[in-house]
């Protein structure tokens, strides 16, 4: 069976955020999944980071894409929806169709806007022709700066791991994913 690519795009506006990412690329790995990890860049440019930024090409080459973002506000940041928007072109020409995706969230300590934030992402996946592949509520990490328990730590796990394995499958299964 071929090893899936996934693609996790997040705007870390928290350091949650990025550790949350950082384990779900260990638990997509640990499913023999080959993994890039991507940030948004800050709009001000003030932050320097160890991640290249997403690309178009990153999205195409994924059979699968998570994305993350802190909880501001009941909204997604703009760096992050910038991105959404720039995908627009090869989701017209149908180069997602059969990708799946999925969402991870991790609050900002100094905003307790519930999990719209996350659960919104869903409606542009949706329009990007993503299949969703949910985790459920134990992907959303407590108010705190970091996912500080094993629990936490476990749920990033098997929110990569699941999107892997479903990934695969869908290769081994092509009528389940993208259209050769």
């Amino acid at each position: 069976m071929s090893a899936p690519n996934i693609l996790i795009v997040f705007f870390a506006g928290n350091e949650a955020t990025e550790a949350l990412a950082l384990v779900i690329a260990e638990g997509a790995r640990a499913a023999g999944a080959a993994v890039r990890l991507r940030r948004t860049p800050h709009a001000s440019g003030a932050d320097a980071t160890a991640y290249d930024p997403p690309t178009v090409e990153d999205a195409v080459w994924a059979d699968a894409i998570l994305f993350g973002t802190p909880r501001l506000f009941g909204s997604i940041p703009s760096e992050l929806s910038l991105y959404l928007d720039g995908l627009d072109d090869v989701r017209l020409r149908g180069a997602l169709n059969g990708t799946f995706g999925g969402v991870f969230g991790a609050p900002d300590a100094a905003q307790n806007s519930g999990r719209s934030t996350v659960l919104s992402l869903y409606d542009r996946l949706v329009a990007l022709g993503l299949i969703i592949v949910p985790l459920g509520y134990s992907h959303l990490a407590p108010n705190a700066i970091r996912p500080r328990s094993d629990e936490d730590r476990a749920a990033a796990r098997r929110q990569g791991g699941r999107i892997a394995a479903v990934a695969a499958q869908a290769i081994a299964e092509p009528l389940l994913g993208r259209a050769a």
